[in-house]
């Protein structure tokens, strides 16, 4: 009986043995290497006539001895630059507005105008320092003309002799 047992316990072994040795199956692996992404930026341009290329900032205008019902055009272009193909949704605002503007602020008007999408509305200085406006949306690599009109309203003695200064603040927002 032992004789049996051993013989079986054997045989049972070999059968594992072959059996295993029979269903190897071979296996490898292989890798990605290198992954790496960028987030894209988003930059919007500045460009005005006479000037050398699309820059962060323009130059400052200056507009002397205005008069009521003056009216002065200032041409510039806005292109997305951007590395990522977005879309950038245009605003305005006006920010640092001087301390002495006296009432300048509401009698000064400033409306934009873009080219193939007509005029905003016109605002007061004030109205555009303490709100936005939208000058529609730029596609990348896209650029477009724009004009900021400025007019001051037909006024009294009392507007004589006063100043102002102020920043427009154009962003771009990603849509």
């Amino acid at each position: 009986m032992k004789k049996i047992l051993k013989s079986l316990f054997i045989v049972a072994v070999l059968t594992v043995l072959v059996t295993g040795a029979t269903r190897a199956v071979w296996s490898d692996q292989g890798k990605i290497l290198g992954n790496h992404f960028t987030s894209g930026t988003a930059d919007l341009k500045l460009w005005e006539e006479g000037e050398n290329g699309w820059q962060d900032d323009l130059n400052t205008f200056t507009f002397n001895n205005i008069y009521p019902g003056w009216t002065e055009d200032f041409t510039f272009y806005m292109k997305n630059e951007s590395a990522s193909e977005i879309t950038l949704d245009i605003v305005a605002k006006l920010s640092a507005l001087s301390s002495d503007y006296g009432p300048l602020k509401d009698e000064l008007m400033l409306k934009f105008w873009g080219e193939g999408k007509g005029w905003t509305g016109e605002y007061s200085l004030r109205a555009w320092f303490n709100g936005q406006a939208p000058l529609w949306s730029l596609a990348q690599n896209q650029e477009r003309r724009y004009i900021a009109r400025f007019r001051l309203n037909d006024v009294g003695n009392n507007f004589q002799g006063k100043d102002l200064t102020f920043t427009v603040l154009l962003t771009g927002t990603q849509q």
